[in-house]
């Protein structure tokens, strides 16, 4: 499957908050329109050049819409020219094999 980057006019959500507590929303929350794109695209224009040799992680605790942001994080780090995105689908599979696999990837999961 081949992806286009494209560009979205967006507008400013209020309550939006970066980090954990602005995921501390409800799904329908992240289901409004661009929400998701605009809390994820944040994050990933907050590591600036770090980005494109960057590995990042992206996982799901199974709940309601998580496959669909998912998708939509994957999609989104690809556009912004993440070298590696591990995908996790469960938090139990998620950090045993987060830390089998960053040694490999020699990443340190602790750096900022």
């Amino acid at each position: 499957m081949a992806l286009t980057a494209v560009t979205v006019s967006t507008k400013v959500f209020d309550g939006m908050q970066p980090g954990t507590s602005g995921l501390r929303k409800s799904t329908k929350v992240f289901m409004q329109p661009n929400y998701t794109e605009n809390f994820v695209q944040c994050t990933l224009s907050a590591m600036g050049d770090k980005l494109a040799k960057s590995t990042l992680a992206v996982g799901g605790d199974g709940r309601y819409y998580g496959k669909e942001a998912t998708q939509k994080i994957i999609q989104m780090c690809a556009a912004n020219g993440a070298s590696i995105v591990a995908m996790f689908d469960t938090p139990t599979k998620y950090l045993p094999c987060a830390y089998l696999v960053w040694p490999c990837l020699e990443v340190n999961p602790h750096e900022a």
